[in-house]
């Protein structure tokens, strides 16, 4: 008795550890694809590009991106979500990550970095891109030319936080990678879901979702141990930057 009473004790006082899924669909009519309209100063300098990128346009494979939504689930692309409180798991982050350019888009169009792992930027398209990368308060983070076929590394992502990528030859790439340590992280894909698996906390989870176009949002989550937890959100629950 006394051991099943003390197995009790000891069990109550670890951490819940569970599954959390992490949903963020389109609340209402999910705005519709939109091939991307090249820009006409762009078109008059750039006439062979133009038409490569607009033959991608019209292929579907270069959209704008400013809102992902699928039609189907309605889930949101592209939100970077992060929790806050869970033991740590080094399962959850890539030991590096790669920004192609490809289609005259970046992809993936939002990622997270571990601190002190540079960025590999590599361009699958055949004319050359360049990608200058931004951090807090526009300060250059790294800036540099990307031949056709070419791969090549930034410097090693040192500092936390939102960096910008942007291509000067092409205006309408957008991208945009978060250094982090935290190895918590994901980012939705079409389906609007990240799922974390054995989340061990013995508080409440802090979410932290962030959307280039949305902004920010904030919720806690109870972890219930060998369950899965399901919090939805909406647009409706971010905050503008």
């Amino acid at each position: 008795m006394r051991i099943t009473l003390a197995l009790i004790a000891v069990a109550a006082l670890l951490p819940a550890q569970g599954t959390l899924k992490i949903v963020v669909k389109w609340d209402g009519d999910a705005p519709k694809p939109k091939a991307l309209v090249l820009p006409a100063d762009f078109v008059k300098r750039n006439p062979d590009e133009a038409a490569f990128c607009d033959a991608c346009a019209k292929k579907g494979k270069l959209l704008d991106e400013t809102l992902v939504v699928d039609p189907k689930t309605k889930g949101i692309r592209d939100v970077a979500i992060s929790l806050d409180g869970p033991r740590s798991s080094r399962d959850q982050l890539p030991p590096q990550v790669t920004l192609d350019n490809e289609h005259c888009r970046f992809s993936p169009r939002v990622a997270w970095v571990p601190i002190g792992s540079p960025l590999i930027v590599k361009n699958s398209d055949k004319f050359t891109h360049n990608a200058r990368i931004s951090a807090r308060g526009r300060r250059q983070f790294w800036n540099a030319l990307v031949p056709g076929g070419a791969s090549v590394n930034t410097y090693p992502v040192t500092i936390g936080g939102v960096y910008r990528v942007v291509c000067d030859v092409h205006p309408w790439m957008k991208a945009w990678v978060i250094g982090t340590r935290n190895h918590w992280v994901g980012v939705t894909p079409k389906s609007g879901v990240v799922q974390f698996k054995d989340v061990s906390s013995p508080r409440p989870v802090k979410v932290h979702l962030w959307h280039p176009h949305l902004g920010r949002a904030r919720v806690r989550v109870e972890v219930e141990r060998g369950k899965e937890v399901l919090k939805s959100l909406t647009q409706k629950d971010f905050k503008k930057l």
